[in-house]
């Protein structure tokens, strides 16, 4: 398991390995060609990683190892986005979710495949479909985006900046704090 972490003020992407020890080799993206990357994430494909270079407005798919590139242009006019706030890989789809809650949808050789609206502050993918927070709520939602239900609710009322779901864990980030529930299965009633 390697973890990459991204330095957006040094524009460099450094890989942790199992024990969080930094790998040897951190990746210069100005070496390959980038000029301004906002956000990178890492692919299913474990030589390649997405960038987005704001100032250009293009996405990159970089292949590590023969430093190729794969570059789509203009994205903001393209897909009509506005500013980005989330780029994530899932099920080797690449995920672009902008300030307005909209989410675009790229194969893994960047090729627009959908566009939707979850007038979200913050998404993750889960199962077959959505967990999206608004406020302090996290709301679930099915991969057509027709039937949504409420997941959880912070009870201090406080505005969810991120979060992480992964098993039974639930990870929140707030403005000032950092909370990690359980979630627990009701025993069954006979």
């Amino acid at each position: 398991m390697k973890i990459a972490v991204f330095s957006e003020e040094q524009q460099q992407v450094c890989y942790l390995d199992n024990a969080l020890g930094i790998q040897p080799e951190c990746i210069e993206l100005a070496e390959t060609g980038v000029t301004l990357a906002q956000y990178v994430a890492t692919s299913n494909q474990t030589d390649r990683i997405w960038v987005y270079d704001q100032l250009n407005s293009e996405l990159q798919l970089i292949t590590l190892r023969s430093n190729q590139r794969q570059i789509i242009q203009n994205l903001r006019s393209l897909v009509d986005l506005g500013a980005i706030t989330q780029l994530f890989e899932y099920e080797n789809v690449l995920y672009i979710v902008d300030d307005t809650g909209q989410v675009a949808s790229f194969d893994n050789y960047g090729t627009f495949i959908n566009g939707f609206q979850l007038k979200a502050d913050y998404v993750q993918p889960f199962a077959k479909g959505w967990l999206f927070s608004k406020g302090s709520v996290i709301t679930a939602t099915d991969g057509e985006e027709e039937k949504t239900s409420g997941f959880f609710e912070l009870s201090s009322g406080e505005a969810i900046v991120r979060f992480f779901f992964t098993g039974k864990w639930l990870y929140i980030s707030t403005a000032d704090q950092l909370y990690c529930f359980v979630l627990v299965t009701p025993p069954k009633q006979d």
